[in-house]
């Protein structure tokens, strides 16, 4: 990569942090519900669960709060799938106007401190897109055994 992409990437990374850090809300309707689902797998939880959510999220989350059961930590790594989704979205374009499309675009931000599985979601997505067209192109096996298993991934995430 580049020097400049680097650059965009580092700083796009600092202020996602900064922004997870001084923000004071977390601007999703569920969020509590995921957040007590992975509480639970933390073992961190001081009530029982009772959630209609899908507990395959919550399962991914419960290992990161085992490591820092924080809120900002549960931010931070929500927002970390954003950074990725920027990273993928330059390697499939190659082009760093797209780049700075994704880092400056509203939704982003809006959704930065959000705790959800629409993040890992939207990177997993993408990622399938991605191997699929690589397949298209190279006719390799991994990249399509890649994409089906980031479709299953992406929607064990999202419905169970």
């Amino acid at each position: 990569m580049k020097k400049r992409i680097i650059a965009t990437l580092i700083i796009f990374a600092a202020l996602l942090i900064a922004f997870n850090i001084y923000s004071t809300k977390v601007d999703f309707k569920d969020f509590t519900q995921y957040l007590n689902v992975a509480k639970e797998f933390a073992g961190i939880a001081t009530s029982k669960v009772r959630s209609i959510t899908g507990y395959a999220y919550g399962l991914i989350l419960g290992q990161v709060l085992k490591f820092s059961p924080t809120l900002l930590t549960a931010k931070l790594f929500n927002a970390a799938w954003l950074f990725l989704d920027g990273v993928l979205l330059y390697l499939i374009t190659k082009r760093w106007s797209s780049l700075l499309l994704w880092m400056f675009s509203p939704i982003v931000w809006y959704m930065a401190s959000w705790i959800s599985p629409l993040m890992p979601v939207s990177f997993l997505l993408l990622f399938a897109f991605y191997n699929m067209k690589l397949y298209e192109k190279e006719n390799k096996k991994t990249n399509l055994v890649l994409s089906a298993l980031s479709l299953g991934l992406a929607s064990t995430l999202w419905w169970a």
